[in-house]
């Protein structure tokens, strides 16, 4: 008995021991995000026209939501980028763009912002807005106020733009909507595994939207949710089909039935011998047993 139960611990420490780390305790996992291919999603408009959206982890965010502003976030990741695709509604809009980009203050627009630990670390974060006119801003978590601060596509206030290669975006206002889609480049190559992430919705006058049941802010990536990034594909793309079959032997004329499906026929004279030795087998194996039981008494 003493060796069964050391045997059972020592499998119990090697199970153990096989675990991988998962995120610190308290941290909400959002999802599994599924892979697609770059030329999988159109940047040319924020719509989710492409198949791929219908596979995607969905993010809902109205936590603190004054019921003003509140809305989904859709995620999906590629070897080059990270995707997301925010669906929102803001019962009251901002109807003109006042500048507040322009004055060094974009999140004072009506706005999302994405907040990215790449590591899942929970010390450092990058933070990618865009407002609902369309204007960009980045900042990274701890950064040089005003020096390591980009705003916009081109020089629009005190700040540098946003550099091209940090993310790309797509706007869409309609009424009391407005979708965004956005394409992060920053970190180049991306591999599956856990990724901190945290959203916001900004509304002009309203307080700050984040996902439900997220208790931190904005700036404190210890206690961001995460996605785990994973390699089954969100889209695969059907088979290419044949314009140009070739035609038919004999000048267009059409080609022969197949031959008939043979069916399986009763047992060869061959067949009848395997069967048969097999049940020799069997019966000799049964009388061996019987002999054993017998000798055993």
């Amino acid at each position: 008995m003493k060796k069964i139960l050391v045997v059972l611990l020592a499998f119990a420490v090697l199970a153990a021991m096989a675990v991988p780390a998962f995120a610190a305790p308290g941290m909400t996992k959002y999802g599994d995000v599924k892979k697609v291919s770059d030329g999988d999603i159109d940047m040319s408009h924020a719509e989710m026209t492409e198949p791929a959206w219908a596979n995607a982890a969905k993010v809902n965010i109205n936590h603190l939501d004054d019921g003003e502003a509140f809305g989904d976030v859709y995620l999906l990741w590629s070897d080059n980028a990270l995707y997301a695709f925010f669906d929102i509604t803001d019962i009251t809009p901002d109807a003109t763009d006042n500048g507040r980009a322009a004055d060094n203050a974009p999140w004072e627009e009506d706005s999302v912002e994405w907040f990215i630990d790449i590591t899942n670390g929970g010390d450092h974060c990058e933070q990618f807005r865009v407002d609902r006119f369309g204007v960009p801003s980045y900042y990274p978590h701890q950064g040089a106020w005003m020096d390591d601060f980009y705003i916009g596509v081109t020089q629009i206030s005190d700040c540098e733009p946003v550099p091209p290669g940090h993310m790309s975006w797509a706007v869409k206002v309609d009424g009391n909507k407005y979708y965004i889609k956005m394409k992060v480049t920053f970190f180049g190559t991306i591999s599956a595994g856990d990724v901190g992430m945290n959203f916001q919705i900004n509304n002009y006058g309203g307080t700050p939207v984040w996902p439900t049941g997220y208790e931190g802010s904005s700036w404190t990536p210890d206690v961001y949710g995460f996605v785990s990034l994973i390699n089954e594909l969100a889209y695969i793309p059907p088979p290419p089909v044949e314009e140009n079959a070739p035609e038919a032997a004999g000048g267009g004329e059409e080609a022969p039935e197949p031959p008939p499906v043979q069916r399986p026929t009763a047992p060869t004279t061959g067949d009848a011998g395997v069967i048969a030795l097999i049940a020799i087998m069997a019966l000799a194996a049964a009388g061996l047993v019987a002999f054993r039981k017998k000798a055993v008494k």
